[in-house]
């Protein structure tokens, strides 16, 4: 087998060299572990000759460059190394109950070209599709026309993580039983992922600088409510990927409709959908938001602006959602022991006094559930990713084709399209 430099004519053998040993000084680039010829050596243990050589056929192929010089230890300055962000690219899809955002991502994770739309999420599955490869056309290939190595796609709904089929997502009506998977499939060359899209927020949080390395639970209360966990470093997805589904817990003995078809579940108190149905139905409380709704219905920024005036009706309905919140998560952290809880969604994005008001009745909560062994050293705040997980999925994208795993089925191939179908099945 060759590698043929994508700028140059000369070919560079790499078939006397077994693979795995060049994918791992690959691993070690990308995550920074060693980022020169001599560090190289220091940490994989394989010769100067043997690192020179592996190093040699990584940038030949592309997949890394030269960087600036450093300086050494007792000698002169040396050169870093580094992931080739031009090599290829990854496309990150965020599908939401209300809009949808598309990027164009290199190699190293930098953002190349995005793109966002607002969106019904209701108009079903095949309209959305189309409108995402709209957007795919809108963020465009590079002038090689070149197409994308991997896309990831987070969804509002429970997904089947090894079809990327959704299963009874209850805000996106007339989406069960579809496969974005499928149908990109049927239209790219690509390998694709589905994920529930708070996997992909908290993955986007976990990986934000400066890195935390304690494992991490992430709440979303939005238009649904849900949760991510990451341990270790991974998502933690289940057997099937519908770990996290928490909107649909019994959190209240009243009869509450939720939009899964049962009562009493957590969305049907504190999502959004939820929130709005119930100030609306009592929006006679409130004179304010009553002559809003006379003129249209209302949103999650009048809901914000009016708990920012000390509306009443409101503030009520926020604290017993938030507390409802609270509840479930203070069992959540008692059960799972994080180091840190995050909180994020499009209520939260309402406002300052939403955000305190549910941080509040979490920490309360969790203080007065957990054992001190647990809250200790728990640290419980709001997110700081402002991407709605775009990061979290261009991570996954880039991560299923670059892990060392998947990395030694595709080197010899060139790049990651024509090992598409295994590709997707390491992921799991």
């Amino acid at each position: 087998m060759l590698f043929l430099p994508p700028e140059a004519n000369e070919i560079v053998p790499i078939q006397d060299f077994e693979a795995a040993p060049t994918v791992a000084l690959f691993d070690l680039i990308r995550k920074g572990t060693a980022a020169t010829r001599p560090g190289l050596v220091a940490v994989s243990g394989l010769g100067r000759k043997a690192v020179t050589q592996r190093v040699e056929a990584l940038t030949a192929r592309g997949l890394v460059r030269d960087g600036g010089l450093v300086p050494s230890i007792g000698g002169r300055p040396v050169r870093t190394l580094e992931v080739n962000p031009g090599a290829g690219y990854v496309v990150g899809v965020m599908i939401g109950s209300t809009e949808i955002d598309v990027a164009r991502i290199d190699l190293s994770g930098g953002v190349i070209e995005a793109v966002s739309s607002t969106w019904d999420v209701e108009l079903g599955p095949e309209a959305t599709m189309q409108r995402v490869a709209g957007l795919l056309q809108e963020v465009g290939a590079p002038e090689s026309g070149a197409g994308p190595w991997s896309i990831a796609v987070g969804v509002p709904g429970p997904v089947e993580f090894s079809t990327g089929r959704l299963v009874g997502p209850s805000v996106m009506p007339g989406w069960d039983g579809f496969s974005p998977r499928a149908w990109l499939r049927d239209r790219l060359d690509a390998p694709v992922w589905v994920d529930n899209h708070v996997h992909l927020m908290a993955l986007a949080e976990w990986r934000r600088p400066p890195r935390s390395k304690r494992d991490m639970l992430f709440i979303e209360v939005g238009m649904d409510v849900g949760a991510g966990m990451m341990v270790d470093g991974r998502v933690l997805r289940g057997e099937r990927g519908a770990a996290g589904s928490i909107g649909h817990l019994r959190a209240t003995t009243e009869p509450l409709p939720c939009r899964c078809g049962k009562v009493g579940c957590l969305e049907a108190l504190a999502a959004g959908w939820a929130v709005l149905d119930e100030v609306t139905r009592r929006v006679d409380a409130s004179p304010l938001l009553a002559e809003i709704l006379r003129a249209r219905p209302l949103d999650l920024v009048d809901i914000g602006d009016a708990a920012q005036s000390g509306d009443a009706l409101v503030v009520s309905v926020l604290e017993r959602a938030a507390q409802a919140v609270g509840n479930l998560v203070a069992d959540l952290v008692v059960f799972t022991n994080p180091g840190e809880v995050v909180l994020g969604g499009g209520v939260l994005a309402a406002g300052t006094q939403v955000e305190e008001s549910f941080l509040k009745a979490l920490r309360d909560a969790i203080q007065t559930r957990g054992a001190e062994l647990i809250t200790a050293h728990l640290s419980v705040h709001a997110s700081s990713a402002d991407d709605r997980g775009m990061s979290g999925a261009g991570a996954l994208a880039l991560d299923s084709i670059l892990n060392p795993t998947a990395l030694i089925h595709w080197l010899h191939a060139g790049n990651p399209l024509a090992r598409r179908d295994q590709l997707e099945r390491l992921a799991l």
